[in-house]
């Protein structure tokens, strides 16, 4: 009797012990995933579901870069394999993983904005303001990784969209929990890697592509009222009633020639109501970017990362985008329509590219290039169009 009853303690006890949760995944469009119970021992390096009907396919990809690989492992096997306990993480956790040949991702505004965007309008309004951490899990590499950004821009801008959480690069997170496997209670995860596995995503070699359909215009103008908000500004009409031009300049090669761009000037300045600045955001502090951008109707420019920006302009803003010879990204066209904003494409050696041929063409040719050549009037009928649908 009293064996029985000490093998029944012993069952209770093993029972206690082999407590980890079961794995839920919730599906959101690639390459973001949202996962109850994530696992992770950092002294291996390796992810683990307590599951086995998940696919890491379907949260993490396993090797996006055959030649390449990254350096944490995923488990074939359930944690409960290895491990009777865990040591609990609460609260929201936001993983943001890329490929090894794009480690550096969150110190380049674009791409970091990428993962942001995506994260942001998933979290929703009831979620964003507690996220707890961002793990910039990256490829895995213990590289020091500089993802603050120009004027800690980077830094600014995750504040103002997830003002609870404190970012941690994975050499930092790894050497605060060196040990013990882990039991991150709620993680969402944006994992670059994943969009090998969509022919979309390839086609138009944007992370976003198979997500654009689910990003709301409501949601992203959400997204740049809380980062003008952070700064203490709210938009407003031009005081003399002007329509605000805003052109972004930058260094080369991906500028007009200054014959060009002076004659682009003088049209765009021609035009009735129209008040044109140019400006070089690499020179600005964050709030005095931020600012301009407020204070802008159109956003103009040569394909670059400045036109970033186009996901902090006022709602119903305009955009216009110079793309050199034989080029295309479609960085700055995907952020400005699921924004909802009137944005022209020009490309220089074959004029307006609309929608449907953006879409057809996707990513082509090289876009460090500079442009001598271009028909500017497209652009000024497009400002002239949009001058005329803003109210005096």
């Amino acid at each position: 009797m009293i064996l029985v009853y000490i093998q029944l303690c012993m069952l209770l006890v093993i029972s206690t012990l082999n407590s980890l949760s079961t794995s839920e995944l919730h599906p959101l469009p690639l390459p973001f995933s949202h996962v109850d119970n994530l696992y992770f021992d950092p002294a291996s390096r390796t992810f683990f579901l307590e599951s086995t009907t998940i696919s890491w396919d379907d949260v993490i990809h396993p090797l996006p870069e055959p030649d390449r690989p990254r350096q944490y492992a995923l488990s074939p096997t359930p944690a409960s394999n290895a491990y009777i306990s865990a040591i609990p993480i609460e609260g929201i956790s936001l993983f943001l993983l890329e490929n090894p040949g794009m480690r550096t991702g969150p110190s380049h505004l674009f791409h970091l904005m990428e993962h942001l965007v995506g994260l942001f309008s998933f979290l929703g309004p009831s979620k964003a303001p507690f996220v707890e951490r961002i793990i910039l899990a990256s490829d895995g590499s213990m590289e020091p990784l500089r993802w603050q950004g120009p004027h800690s821009m980077h830094s600014y801008l995750i504040n103002a969209l997830f003002p609870k959480a404190q970012v941690f690069t994975w050499p930092e997170w790894l050497n605060q929990h060196p040990q013990n496997l882990l039991q991150f209670k709620e993680a969402y995860l944006s994992d670059r890697g994943r969009t090998v596995l969509s022919s979309y995503c390839m086609h138009l070699n944007k992370m976003l592509a198979e997500t654009a359909p689910f990003l709301t215009t409501d949601t992203l103008d959400d997204l740049a009222s809380k980062v003008q908000n952070f700064c203490h500004l709210t938009p407003a009409k031009d005081p003399d009633n002007l329509f605000r031009v805003t052109y972004i300049q930058r260094l080369p090669p991906r500028t007009l020639s200054s014959e060009l761009e002076s004659k682009l000037f003088e049209a765009v300045r021609s035009i009735e109501r129209v008040k044109l600045t140019s400006v070089d955001f690499s020179l600005l502090p964050f709030e005095e970017q931020i600012r301009t951008i407020a204070n802008t109707d159109l956003l103009m420019g040569v394909h670059g990362n400045g036109l970033s920006h186009v996901l902090f302009l006022p709602p119903k803003s305009c955009v216009v985008e110079i793309l050199p010879p034989s080029a295309q990204c479609l960085d700055y066209r995907l952020f400005s329509e699921a924004r909802g904003l009137s944005y022209l494409a020009l490309m220089a050696d074959r004029g307006v590219i609309d929608r449907d041929l953006a879409y057809q063409l996707g990513q082509i040719g090289n876009p460090n290039q500079p442009i001598d050549r271009l028909d500017i009037e497209p652009i000024v009928q497009f400002i002239q169009t949009c001058v005329a649908h803003d109210p005096e």
